[in-house]
């Protein structure tokens, strides 16, 4: 049985805001979405990625290899 992968948009806004943090440009409604996954907590004011959300984003990585460019083959 495969992992269920989160969608796209999900991913994408919890990797912008592991990687920018509140400079991240994530709409309020997606930030509510990850919240409601546990992924993401507001810690004084500020979306936050919980290990949780960590623990997604390594897991969607390492499940789906069409988000990595791959070398082309000769």
């Amino acid at each position: 049985m495969g992992m269920d992968l989160m969608p796209k948009e999900v991913y994408e806004a919890l990797r912008d805001l592991d990687m920018e943090g509140q400079d991240a440009d994530i709409s309020p409604a997606m930030i509510q979405i990850l919240r409601d996954q546990g992924y993401v907590e507001i810690v004084r004011g500020v979306p936050t990625v919980t290990e949780a959300g960590l623990v997604a984003l390594r897991a969607h990585e390492k499940h789906s290899p069409a988000f990595f460019i791959k070398p082309p083959s000769d």
